[in-house]
């Protein structure tokens, strides 16, 4: 998409005079502008349309890949009838591209929202070398840059909303269901900390940025689970599937009294073997449980263990 300024030059179709719209702080938001578009040419009635852009076409809204999508085809299937001009949000993206010291401002002004509109992934990895591979002084050596965000402990809390949808058959001692989770949802996190990570022959960070708002799209899951029990003992199964290949869980609860004690093996997207445990307790209608369990990333065969916490009303 170029960049321009408005200058004084007219355009004609026959001889009717053309018509122009000034148009800002579009922000992400493709539906509205396709919808002001569309009502602006109506307003025009079959007169030549000319339209001026102020500027900020990205951050803030969902969709600003859309937008400088839909505004590049415009000025390529009818040139001269858009203008675009750059507004401060596409000067800070580009200062945040040239320059690492420019990204902490990109982010306090929804520059997260844009990257993630690009499908921006959390990094890149590759190798670095001389002109022969495998020899000489400088062979093959792994090289990684990734930007980091987290949530302390102690930050103020993410929120969000999302909807859950399923159905169960219950049948005796068997139950078999069926799900979708996490539709819609995104999470705001209002205290975040932003890191540089790079690593050569060691690994380093720096900070980039402190105290910034972000958020996280969470994937649509799909899951179907099939449980039996028999007394006070439940037999469990599960398959979980996010778009990233599929998780299969099979585990136990033993109900002592009021207190519940749960444990389980899972085989993750990458079919490595994952262990979990926990219990509760339940007090008539209300029910306190912890969960740990084990998981491995992308880039390392080393497991965490992660600590989860729920309070249900039943």
């Amino acid at each position: 998409m170029s960049f321009g300024t408005m200058s004084s030059g007219t355009m004609s179709s026959g001889t009717e005079s053309p018509i122009t719209f000034a148009v800002g702080d579009v922000h992400g938001c493709l539906g509205k502008l396709r919808r002001l578009v569309r009502g602006c040419e109506a307003y025009a009635g079959g007169r030549p349309a000319r339209f001026v852009f102020l500027g900020d076409y990205v951050d803030r809204g969902p969709d600003s890949r859309g937008v400088v999508e839909f505004l590049l085809r415009r000025q390529q299937a009818q040139p001269g009838t858009v203008v675009c001009l750059m507004g401060n949000h596409e000067q800070m993206a580009i200062m945040a591209h040239d320059s690492d010291r420019a990204m902490p401002l990109w982010l306090q002004n929804s520059g997260a929202t844009t990257q993630r509109s690009y499908g921006r992934t959390d990094g890149l990895v590759g190798d670095s070398t001389s002109d022969t591979l495998f020899a000489g002084s400088n062979p093959v050596n792994p090289i990684g840059r990734t930007l980091t965000q987290y949530s302390k402990p102690g930050n103020t809390f993410g929120h969000g909303i999302g909807g859950d949808i399923g159905v169960a058959w219950v049948s005796g001692p068997i139950e078999i269901g069926f799900g979708v989770n996490d539709i819609g949802a995104t999470i705001t996190w209002p205290d975040t900390r932003l890191d540089s990570a790079f690593y050569h022959d060691s690994g380093y960070s720096k900070l980039v940025a402190n105290h910034v708002e972000t958020k996280t799209k969470l994937p649509v899951s799909y899951i179907a689970n099939l449980a039996y029990t028999v007394g006070n003992t439940t037999l469990g199964a599960d398959v979980l599937n996010t778009g990233r290949g599929s998780v299969v869980h099979v585990g136990g609860e033993q109900r002592l009294g009021l207190f519940a004690v749960r444990g389980g093996v899972a085989r993750d997207q990458r079919k490595r073997i994952e262990f979990g445990f926990g219990g509760g307790v339940r007090f008539g209608g209300l029910g306190l449980d912890v969960g740990f369990w084990t998981h491995t990333n992308s880039l390392s065969n080393e497991r965490g263990i992660t600590m989860a916490t729920s309070l249900s009303i039943y």
